[in-house]
């Protein structure tokens, strides 16, 4: 194979992935939220430096994407929504996609459920939205 086809089919490679990134915007798979809070986390310093607030139904923390990004989560089998943006880093478990504040796990499911089952979709990343 000629070096010239070689960098075509190279180049042609890192554009799918760069297309299919799990980040980008309109990504969505399944897989389950939890919630944290409590004495350990509320009032702590999160990963964005802000203020851990569990009353807050607006946050979430993840290892799945960046900081900053803003989700749509829906509970599967119900009619529930939410909108959460990134803002700690956590969840290590797999197939855990999200750590819901408490307030925001509240919106979706009784707290005391401890985790539910989720679609998460990107809606926007810092610097970008759907609309670009």
């Amino acid at each position: 194979m000629s070096g010239k086809r070689l960098a075509i089919i190279l180049a042609a490679i890192v554009l799918a992935l760069a297309l299919l990134r799990k980040d980008g915007i309109g990504w969505a798979e399944d897989g389950v939220a939890s919630w944290y809070g409590g004495p350990d986390f509320h009032g702590q310093k999160t990963a964005s430096g802000e203020i851990f607030d569990e009353s807050d139904p607006t946050t979430a923390a993840s290892t799945s994407y960046p900081l900053g990004t803003r989700v749509h989560v829906a509970a599967r089998g119900g009619e529930r929504e939410i909108t959460v943006r990134i803002n700690d880093t956590g969840v290590f478990t797999r197939p855990h996609l999200l750590d819901l504040s408490k307030a925001a796990f509240a919106e979706l499911a009784d707290p005391d459920a401890g985790v539910i089952d989720v679609r998460v979709e990107v809606i926007e990343q810092e610097g970008e939205t759907g609309d670009d």
